[in-house]
């Protein structure tokens, strides 16, 4: 074990998907994967993702950049797009015994994957005594 120190934002994200120990002012430990640390918060166990940070123009300009120069194109492709008919398959699967059948039901509950540390868990840095990287 080592001890991450000191308990700021900045040093803890450095570990992040790393095991981690946390033991709080009342002497509970709780041991899990380190998933993100932000806004006074450590969350274990959680979503590795979180939202992406980028500089470059936000999404909605993209968007918006693509639908002007879309709009001058689509016109001539729906024009070609009516000109030539169309075709229609007769039979996809002309010899397949099991065509019909749809396949197994849904699952009645949704799958999630097995944690060997259990279920998401956030605590603030101010409730934190230790906090000690797993090795």
């Amino acid at each position: 074990m080592e001890p991450i120190f000191p308990l700021h934002e900045e040093r803890i994200n450095m570990f992040c998907g790393m095991p981690v120990c946390i033991i709080t002012k009342e002497g509970t430990r709780h041991i899990g994967i380190l998933s993100h640390c932000r806004g006074g918060r450590i969350t274990l166990n959680g979503d590795q993702a979180g939202p992406a940070i980028s500089s470059e123009t936000p999404v909605g300009d993209e968007k918006k950049a693509k639908d002007k120069h879309a709009k001058k194109g689509k016109k001539a492709e729906t024009k070609k797009a009516a000109a030539v008919p169309a075709k229609a398959e007769i039979q996809a699967y002309p010899f397949d015994p099991f065509y019909p059948y749809p396949g197994p039901g849904p699952y009645p509950v949704p799958y999630r994957p097995y944690n060997p540390f259990g279920e998401t868990f956030a605590i603030d840095l101010s409730l934190i005594a230790f906090l000690f990287l797993l090795l």
